[in-house]
């Protein structure tokens, strides 16, 4: 009977949360939409977005693994956005990085999108670096610009907040210093709001059919299909066969150009 109680248990969950994610995808959509007075832009042309959390010196070589399979099947996706932290940590400026600067120019050259990915990615007590004030926001900003400036990079018109989470008045921040900003259910744009949901199936060696859900959610889903991937989440081999077949996969199935 115990055993029944905690299967039940864990059913009840796992529905809430089943059906709970595409009413909070809506709503969270609904909700920006309307306070930034942006459009929702809905499509049935399908295309994939790759986007990579955490690049930063120190995981340069976990980079360089993911770069090798993303190079492999350039027709598989449409964008790359490689998201950079301009101080991870806050112990490793990227101005004193100099190799991983012209690393970083020259996968510009190549056709990555750099983006920016918060400034320390630090946790301030229990909340996301974002999560914040506008004075400090701002302030944040600005400490990034100053190290890409040191960096002798353009500043990103691409922006991820650490943990996708930010306050309304630093969304309004953002909207004014950026052209693409990524949220876990959507994407800001210069032409208004993409639905796409961040989807990522590895973590740190967890990859449970990530290949079967990950193909299923491609064929099931419109318009942008958002992969995400985490530095040292992914370089795992499970991780890496994952990118490598899903990837392989999907320029199967797609007609897409490259990046």
């Amino acid at each position: 009977m115990k055993k029944i109680l905690i299967l039940a248990t864990f059913l009840v969950l796992y529905l809430g949360v089943y059906y709970a994610d595409p009413i909070l995808k809506e709503t969270s959509i609904f909700a920006h939409s309307k306070i930034a007075g942006l459009p929702v832009l809905e499509t049935n042309e399908k295309e994939l977005w790759i986007e990579v959390h955490d690049v930063s010196p120190g995981y340069k070589e976990k980079l360089d693994e993911v770069l090798d399979i993303l190079e492999a099947h350039p027709k598989a996706y449409s964008k790359a956005v490689l998201f950079v932290i301009p101080n991870h940590g806050g112990n490793t400026p990227l101005h004193t990085y100099p190799e991983f600067i012209e690393k970083l120019k020259a996968l510009k050259q190549k056709g990555y999108v750099i983006g920016l990915h918060g400034y320390t990615h630090k946790r301030p007590m229990t909340r996301p670096e974002f999560e914040t004030t506008k004075e400090m926001a701002e302030t944040l900003l600005q400490k990034g610009q100053g190290e890409f400036n040191a960096s002798n990079l353009v500043f990103p018109s691409y922006f991820l907040p650490p943990g996708w989470q930010t306050s309304r008045e630093v969304d309004r921040v953002l909207r004014d210093r950026f052209d693409y900003i990524y949220y876990y259910y959507f994407i800001v744009s210069p032409q208004g709001i993409i639905p796409s949901q961040s989807l990522e199936y590895v973590w740190h060696g967890y990859s449970y059919k990530a290949i079967e859900r990950a193909q299923d959610d491609y064929t099931s889903l419109k318009g942008v299909v958002r992969l995400t991937v985490h530095l040292g989440a992914i370089n795992t081999p499970e991780g890496l066969e994952f990118l490598d077949r899903y990837l392989g996969w999907v320029e199967e199935k797609s007609n897409i150009s490259g990046a």
